[in-house]
């Protein structure tokens, strides 16, 4: 009679053990699953981050070079003299990649 006693809480006991170690993997399971999840997430948004800044810089350096090759052509246009257009047009290539410097710093 002890003995049978014995065996069943033995096997109570195994069989609470053997549900403890079923509910820590499974736990541990639905963390990594969580854990995956999260840093696919992270991931994209990293990627769309960079590919917007991509984009800002090119969309700016287009505006740079759009703006600075019109005002070029003004410039050229001009009745100055050579030495006039060309200190204009160094006064603004000079304004230009300030603009683009703080464009892209911000």
């Amino acid at each position: 009679q002890a003995d049978q006693v014995k065996q069943d809480i033995l096997a109570r006991e195994r069989q609470t053990q053997l549900d403890l170690e079923k509910r820590v993997k499974s736990s541990i399971r639905t963390m990594q699953i969580e854990r995956e999840q999260l840093k696919k997430t992270y991931e994209k948004a990293k990627a769309k981050q960079v590919e917007t800044h991509r984009a800002a810089v090119r969309q700016a350096r287009e505006e740079y070079n759009n703006r600075l090759r019109a005002s070029r052509e003004e410039i050229k246009h001009k009745q100055t003299s050579e030495i006039e257009k060309k200190d204009q047009l160094l006064e603004l290539e000079r304004k230009a990649k300030d603009q683009l410097d703080s464009k892209l710093r911000n």
